[in-house]
């Protein structure tokens, strides 16, 4: 039962997709924040903010009180590749638009931004910055006394073995420390709980599914499905709503009376499924 109300909410539809490798894992971030419902949230390497986003639509969506901050230079780095001032407009411009209100940001190192923190202050943290592995160990050294005593940090590109990605070895080194899973899907995802199951309300959740492969491999796929589906309807929304900025006002005019003369010919209780 429990599992089940975590997974609730993993329909729930994208509301803001920017240019992002990490779509897939927002129908999880979505379940993890209903769930969980994180005090304070921390995001470490935000750049075009998708991630982040879904953390203030959940936020919102779901009623909680949480207070995320983006912590990022917005310069990029070896991974992301070098980008101008233009990335980080566009993620400002979103967050005054749709999320007023909901967090804050700061334009800093991560190293730096620490001192901004006390300890065991932060319920939720996510690591996706440089993914060296020296950079990755240095913020999960850096930040792991600011986690809560039930805190849980996520770390992205669990999965990459390529161009000097380490974070699937800090992941091995660390992994079996606290109670965690991996996602295998979006270039992998990892998931780490600190303290216990009778405090930490994921913990019971992640040692569920890692009770069987059967159950493993059946909690992964079903978050890239989700994921795959989210992300999907997402970008057709982004498109559809492209073409009607498009169309001339008379047409779209027209394209509007048309859809609410069809809902009351055939009421949603009398259209095939």
């Amino acid at each position: 039962m429990r599992l089940l109300q975590f997974l609730e909410p993993a329909g729930t539809r994208i509301e803001t997709l920017t240019l992002t490798s990490w779509g897939g894992h927002i129908p999880f971030m979505f379940c993890l924040m209903n769930y969980f419902r994180p005090r304070t949230f921390l995001e470490l390497g935000t750049h075009y903010g998708a991630s982040f986003f879904a953390v203030c639509q959940a936020i919102r969506e779901f009623g909680l009180n949480c207070s995320p901050t983006a912590v990022d230079l917005w310069a990029g780095d070896e991974h992301a590749g070098k980008y101008g001032e233009n990335v980080y407009a566009s993620f400002r411009r979103i967050h005054q638009d749709k999320y007023h209100g909901i967090g804050c940001v700061l334009r800093k190192d991560f190293n730096e931004a620490a001192a901004d923190f006390d300890n065991q202050s932060l319920d939720l943290i996510h690591i996706d910055g440089l993914h060296t592995y020296e950079a990755v160990k240095n913020d999960y050294e850096t930040w792991l006394p600011k986690v809560s005593p039930n805190g849980i940090m996520l770390f992205h590109d669990t999965h990459v073995r390529e161009r000097g990605f380490g974070v699937w070895k800090l992941w091995d080194e660390i992994k079996d420390d606290y109670v965690s899973f991996n996602f295998s899907h979006t270039h992998g995802l990892g998931v780490l709980a600190l303290g216990s199951a009778d405090s930490n309300p994921v913990i019971p959740i992640l040692q569920t599914v890692n009770d069987s492969d059967i159950a493993r491999n059946s909690f992964d796929h079903f978050f890239r499905l989700a994921g795959e589906r989210a992300v999907s309807e997402a970008i057709s929304q982004i498109k559809l709503q492209a073409i009607r900025e498009r169309l001339p006002a008379p047409l779209l005019r027209l394209f509007r009376r048309s859809k609410a003369i069809r809902r009351k010919i055939f009421p949603a209780s009398t259209r095939a499924h």
